[in-house]
């Protein structure tokens, strides 16, 4: 089968990306390597296996089927769920091992009778809401609630946690106050619980930057893939992307001055010159946004997309390079020669972020998938 269009996945950057987090965190910090959403389109199947070679001590998912996953590539570590599950889907992940975030009273009790009813406690992380305003237990109640669920009878306290929204913004003061906030709420309620629960609030963006954060374990997501957590974010640690994307030049064909390119004709060209046809286009991942604004590396060269991204062909301007030629190698993501392109240059183009830009990209079935071991 031939495929024009290929993704990259380097695992032993992602290895060595692991281990430079753990020496980060230093002590004796564990490390949740986040692998939900087909470890953010990289494979789940490949990552897994390489985020517990390299030393991760829990994998973060989000559905069942990402557990039944990771089981059936034979790993026993400890997997976290990081959204609330609904009753059946906490009992179907039971027999995995899985640790589920609780952050009401209502829900931990629903997943307590699940644990009564398998006759095996549930082991739960309880999430404290400090700002976020999406999930946790909220100020008011809280330390009753917690109360009652360390004495739910089919449920044992595995963690207690929470989540910065700004941890990845230049303004450190929202997140130094909810940090605060978060250790003042765990010397009240740690009488409460049992010994060795872990305590953990630090997603990439914290555990780079505040070095208190890090507490007993710290939950790396877009920074395992060398992805950056925001644009012009620096968290001091060299990390290398995980992903590249290619596919090769379909066509190559001489356009005159003032003649239009794609649909709406959004683009004229300003001289007599030379455009190259790229089998991908937005049905690939290649977002519509990227329009007449992003650029491709066509030997070792950047080139301007012009005109429209279609469902399966994009335009590049190769005016003045003469030895392009059909079956080129062009690059969408990563490196050729001296010259780079990043997720994050990507996401930026598109008007998103290069969370999303991973994400839909690996989810095409358009790709065929090279795995660098």
């Amino acid at each position: 089968m031939i495929y024009h269009t290929r993704l990259i996945i380097d695992l032993r950057a992602y290895r060595e990306n692991i281990r430079r987090i753990k020496r980060m965190l230093g002590g004796d910090a564990g490390l949740c390597a986040v692998v939900k959403a087909d470890a953010y389109g990289h494979g789940l199947q490949w990552i897994a296996p390489a985020a517990v070679d390299a030393g991760a001590d829990l994998l973060g998912v989000v559905d069942n089927w990402e557990v039944e996953r990771i089981r059936r590539e034979g790993l026993t570590v400890p997997v976290m769920r990081l959204r609330p599950a609904l009753a059946d889907e906490a009992a179907e992940a039971a027999p995995w091992g899985v640790e589920e975030l609780t952050g009401s009273l209502d829900h931990a009790e629903a997943l307590s009778r699940v644990g009564e009813r398998l006759g095996a406690p549930i082991r739960v992380h309880v999430k404290i809401d400090v700002g976020m305003g999406r999930m946790g237990l909220p100020p008011r109640g809280r330390e009753a609630a917690i109360a009652r669920i360390a004495s739910l009878p089919g449920l044992r306290v595995a963690g207690v946690m929470t989540h910065f929204p700004s941890a990845d913004e230049d303004d450190e003061t929202i997140t130094q106050t909810q940090l605060a906030a978060f250790r003042d709420e765990w010397r009240r309620i740690a009488p409460m619980l049992p010994s060795g629960v872990r305590l953990h609030c630090a997603n990439s963006a914290a555990a780079a930057r505040f070095s208190e954060a890090r507490l007993t374990m710290a939950r790396a997501g877009v920074m395992t893939y060398g992805l950056s957590p925001a644009p012009g974010f620096d968290g001091g640690v060299d990390l290398s992307p995980v992903m590249s994307w290619t596919t090769r030049i379909v066509q190559v064909r001489d356009v005159e001055r003032g003649a239009g390119v794609g649909y709406g004709m959004t683009h004229r060209m300003p001289y007599d010159g030379c455009v190259a046809l790229l089998p991908i286009g937005y049905a690939d991942g290649y977002l519509r946004d990227f329009s007449n604004r992003a650029r491709v590396l066509i030997r070792g060269e950047s080139h301007a997309v012009i005109g429209r991204v279609s469902m399966n062909l994009t335009t590049v301007d190769v005016t003045g390079s003469p030895d392009v030629a059909p079956g080129d190698e062009a690059v969408m993501i990563g490196r050729q020669g001296d010259e780079r392109i990043t997720a994050a240059e990507l996401a930026d183009w598109g008007g998103t972020i290069d969370y999303e830009i991973a994400c839909l990209v690996g989810r095409c079935n358009s790709h065929q998938v090279k795995v660098v071991e």
